[in-house]
């Protein structure tokens, strides 16, 4: 099912797809402030989608902390 109206989905959607719908990049509906983090549950302005992988990456961090991480991933990998 597509959500028409929502670019990002639809960009994960099709990749998922595409992928023969690999797991990890599945759509995956993440709070952008975690409820542990006493984001709201219930408003949809606190939601956003990513793909399983990246929402579970993310785990309970900011969406500017996860921001962050993304940009400087490459610190997290050993290069030879």
């Amino acid at each position: 099912l597509k959500f028409y109206n929502d670019k990002n989905f639809n960009i994960i959607y099709d990749n998922w797809i595409k992928s023969e719908k690999n797991k990890l990049l599945m759509p995956s509906l993440d709070h952008i402030i975690a409820r542990i983090k006493n984001g709201n549950k219930f408003d949809i302005n606190n939601f956003q989608f990513l793909t399983y992988f990246e929402n579970i990456c993310k785990g309970q961090m900011s969406q500017e902390e996860w921001s962050k991480v993304k940009n400087e991933i490459f610190k997290y990998f050993t290069t030879e």
